[in-house]
C-alpha cells in the first residue's frame, strides 16, 4: 500500500507470494544484492526473519557486511539454528525469549516508551473490566481467556484489541466468535480490532485488569499494561520471572490459579 516515510527511509516491496519459494528466494537475493551495490550499507538488521536471514547470510559474509538478527520467540527452527551460526549477533529481549543457547545471543530487554505508557489505573475492589492486547492467534490462547473471564454466569467484560495474523488464525477467531456468539451479542466479549499505538494508553486506562496467556517470549503488551498501572494476570514465564505471580505456590501456576488468587487480594 501507500505509506509516507522519512526521506532517509527506502521501502522495497518484494511482492512475496505464498507457496512460491523458488521465485520468492530469487527475487529476495537479487533485490538484496542490488541494494548492497547501490546503497552500500554498513550493516543489515533483520527483524524476526530467520529464513530470510539464512538466505542473506552467505552473500553478506562475502560482501563483508555485518548482519544482526533480532529474534524474540520461544519456538525454534532449522533456519534459526543455522542462521545463529552465520549472523554476527542475535539480539533478544529476555533470556527465555530466544531458544538458541549461544554466546552469540545478546539480551537487551524490552523498550517501553514511558512518556506514553504510564499512570495508575483505577484499583477496583471487584474488577469486571478485563482487556487483552495482541494477535487473535491460537498461540495467544484466546479461548482460555474467554473461558476464564466470561463463563459460569460471570458479569465480566473482556475487550480484545488486535486481529488475526494470517488466514489460519482468522478461521480460529471466526470459530470462537461463532462458539461464543451470545457473549459477543451481549457485549461481554468485545472485539475492538487493531488500535493505533498512540491510542493504546488511554484504552488500557479505561479497564481494570490485563489478562494474558501467551507462554512464549516476553510480550511487549503486558509490559505496557504494567507501565499504565494495570494489574496483570498472566502465565507468561518471562514476565513472572521478573514481576512475580499472584499465586502462593509458584511451582503450580496456571491461569485459573493466578485469576483466583488475584481476586482474593
Amino acid at each position: 500500500g501507500r505509506v509516507a516515510v522519512p526521506a532517509n527511509v527506502l521501502i522495497v516491496d518484494l511482492k512475496w507470494r505464498q507457496g512460491k519459494n523458488v521465485s520468492n528466494t530469487l527475487k529476495f537475493l537479487s533485490t538484496l544484492l542490488r541494494i548492497c551495490v547501490t546503497e552500500k550499507p554498513n550493516l543489515v538488521f533483520s527483524h524476526m526473519t530467520e529464513r530470510l536471514s539464512l538466505l542473506a547470510s552467505l552473500p553478506l559474509k562475502v560482501l563483508g557486511i555485518h548482519h544482526f538478527l533480532w529474534y524474540a520467540h520461544a519456538s525454534t527452527s532449522r533456519s534459526l539454528r543455522i542462521s545463529a551460526k552465520l549472523v554476527d549477533k542475535i539480539f533478544t529481549s529476555t533470556p527465555g525469549s530466544c531458544p538458541i543457547d549461544s554466546s552469540n545471543v545478546h539480551v537487551l530487554g524490552q523498550a517501553i516508551d514511558l512518556s506514553k505508557f504510564n499512570g495508575t489505573s483505577v484499583q477496583a475492589e471487584h474488577p469486571t473490566k478485563f482487556i487483552h492486547v495482541g494477535r487473535l492467534d491460537p498461540s495467544k490462547n484466546i479461548q482460555l481467556l474467554i473461558d476464564q473471564v466470561l463463563l459460569n454466569g460471570s458479569t465480566n467484560s473482556l475487550t480484545l484489541v488486535g486481529a488475526p495474523s494470517n488466514a489460519a488464525s482468522s478461521q480460529y477467531w471466526d470459530s470462537l466468535k461463532a462458539k461464543y456468539r451470545e457473549l459477543v451479542n451481549s457485549k461481554n466479549l468485545i472485539e475492538v480490532g487493531p488500535v493505533p499505538r498512540s491510542e493504546l494508553p488511554n484504552l488500557l486506562r479505561k479497564h481494570e485488569v490485563f489478562i494474558h496467556a501467551f507462554e512464549g517470549s516476553l510480550d511487549k503488551s503486558i509490559l505496557e499494561a504494567t507501565a499504565c498501572g494495570l494489574p496483570v494476570i498472566t502465565t507468561n514465564p518471562e514476565y513472572l520471572s521478573i514481576f512475580g505471580c499472584w499465586s502462593k505456590d509458584s511451582s503450580r501456576i496456571n491461569l485459573e490459579s493466578e485469576y483466583t488468587e488475584f481476586l482474593k487480594t
